[in-house]
This record gives structure tokens, C-alpha cells and sequence, in this order.
């Protein structure tokens, strides 16, 4: 069965914001006298805000609620996000050519309002059939809730759809899904292990339409 439906990730996968992310974690942990250990950022990744400083305030010990967290950290990633866009290379041809063929979906941990104004700023809102944010499905990635609901929704076989992803939860989330799975590794700049996909590029300099079609396992 071939390609039928393609599913993309946001953070790292369309837009590499993963390092927006790291810096807002970073001043975070200055205000609360939080010393990060090698690969604190690995937990903020691929995941919601809400579940990565779960972990964050568990490991470290920090006396705030997860509340105030989320908040404090949404508010210092928002103040910057969209002047600080970087556009994973090629990704907006490929979403250009695979939406004429094929229909589109997207699965992010992020919030919904943080996913609109990115893909209103990059105008390519009206491409994806479905979007779900952290808000839309039960559990954050690994879990493949959101991916199973997306798939629902567009009336999608998991066999014959591809999903874009970057992060280690994220290609779990998809392969628990039972989807096929192409790890992005331009903006893995926290070393998740990607081998787990089915497939891996660098970035999407060769995808498009004609590429998804004659897609395999490799």
C-alpha cells in the first residue's frame, strides 16, 4: 500500500524552535537557582510544556507549581517566537507539493494558539486538513494519542501514512501509532536517538510529492 495521507510535527520538524525552547528553559532555571545537567534539554523536547516541566520541577526539586511554570515559560517563548522563526530548509515546498495530491495533517505538543500563529505567519494554514495541539488529544507524546486522533479525523489508514518527526517521543508516538516514519535531523540539536525511524533526511531538500509517492522503508 503506498503513501496516502502525510502527517507533520511542528517543532523540528516544520520550524526548528527546539533552541527558543532551550534558552526560554535556561532562564528559567537562573530564576529559580537551578543548576541543568548535561541533556536537561532532551526533556523539553518532542513533548508539551506541561509534561517536560513535570519532569524538570520533579528532578530538580524546584518550589513552584507547575502552573506558574507553564506560564512563566510561555510567556518569555511567546514574547520571542515569531521573531525568531527558523524554517526547516524546504519544508514549505514540499508542504506546497504534497497538499495538492494528498491531504495533510499536523500533531504538535504545542500549544494551539502558539501552532496557528506560526502557521499564519508562514501561510500554510490552509494546507493542513487537520491540526491538533496539546489541547486536542489525551496524552502528550509518546503516547500516540494525538497521531491516532489525527488519523480518525482524516479518515487515514495508519498503513498508509507517513509521519514527519524529529524528537525521540515523537517517532515513538508514531510508530505507536502504527504509522511509517521519517526522522528529520536538521534541528535534533539535543541528540535524540533517531534510528528508531523508518526512514531519515536531513531536511526536506529532496521531498516532495514525487518522493512520498515512490516512498519505501530504508
Amino acid at each position: 500500500m503506498g503513501i496516502e495521507t502525510v502527517i507533520f510535527d511542528l517543532d523540528g520538524t516544520i520550524v526548528d524552535t527546539e533552541g527558543l525552547a532551550a534558552s526560554v528553559i535556561d532562564r528559567w532555571a537562573i530564576n529559580h537557582q537551578v543548576s541543568l545537567q548535561p541533556g536537561a534539554h532532551q526533556h523539553i523536547a518532542g513533548v508539551t510544556w506541561e509534561k517536560g516541566l513535570a519532569t524538570l520541577i520533579s528532578h530538580y526539586r524546584v518550589n513552584q507549581s507547575l502552573e506558574g511554570a507553564v506560564v512563566e515559560c510561555l510567556r518569555g517563548y511567546r514574547s520571542s517566537l515569531l521573531i525568531q522563526i527558523k524554517v526547516i530548509p524546504g519544508v514549505l515546498a514540499a508542504i506546497e507539493s504534497l497538499s495538492k495530491k494528498m491531504p495533510l495533517g499536523l500533531v504538535s505538543g504545542s500549544h494551539r494558539e502558539d501552532i496557528e500563529a506560526i502557521l499564519a505567519s508562514l501561510k500554510i494554514r490552509e494546507k493542513f486538513e487537520v491540526v491538533l495541539g496539546c489541547e486536542d488529544y489525551e496524552e502528550s507524546k509518546p503516547s500516540p494519542s494525538g497521531f491516532l486522533k489525527a488519523m480518525k479525523l482524516m479518515k487515514a489508514s495508519c498503513h498508509s501514512t507517513l509521519i514527519f518527526e524529529d524528537s525521540k517521543p515523537g517517532i515513538s508516538s508514531a510508530l505507536a501509532a502504527g504509522a511509517w516514519v521519517t526522522a528529520v535531523a536538521v534541528a535534533n540539536h539535543f541528540g535524540h536517538d533517531q534510528s528508531q525511524a523508518h526512514c531519515l533526511v536531513q531536511d526536506f531538500s529532496e521531498v516532495n510529492l514525487q518522493w512520498v509517492q515512490n516512498w519505501k522503508r530504508s
